[in-house]
């Protein structure tokens, strides 16, 4: 098992000369920052056996203020579950093949949505409706890959 997180305490911005002020945990529209969530964790939980490998991780990003519509004032935190499997096989023409599949958000969960008061235009972002600087707008992503070793 292996877990990393990232928790953020402070983040000073100097608002247009009037001072610094905490912007943690905020989407940071109107200051020209990025986004900064609190707390983003990654859980893996990993098992081997002879020739079989497997891997579940849950992956976390914490909520955080929309500053852009007051109205609509929280982007909700995601979770997602990512999920591999390996063999390996020896001797396989002189040298050692490894077959891995996998899947990351495994489940397919949509990134919380982006409120916009902009009527659809979506400034910065790389998908309209979403966050593509915090959330990962790709959807579930299946692979298989093949690792030789001579």
């Amino acid at each position: 098992m292996s877990v990393d997180a990232t928790l953020l305490t402070r983040f000073d911005v100097d608002l247009a000369g009037e001072g610094f002020s905490d912007q943690l945990g905020n989407r940071n529209d109107s200051n020209g920052f990025a986004p900064i969530p609190e707390l983003r964790l990654n859980l893996a939980f990993a098992w081997r056996r002879g020739a079989h490998a497997a891997g579940l991780a849950v992956r976390y990003v914490d909520s955080y203020r929309n500053d852009e519509v007051a109205s609509l004032p929280k982007i909700s935190s995601w979770t997602t579950l990512d999920a591999n499997y390996s063999y390996m096989m020896e001797n396989v023409l002189g040298g050692e093949l490894t077959l891995f599949a996998g899947a990351r958000n495994l489940a397919d969960k949509d990134p919380p949505p982006l409120p916009s008061g902009r009527e659809g235009v979506q400034r910065y972002n790389l998908r309209p409706g979403f966050d593509g600087f915090v959330h990962d707008i790709k959807g579930r992503t299946l692979y298989v890959r093949f690792r030789f070793r001579p």
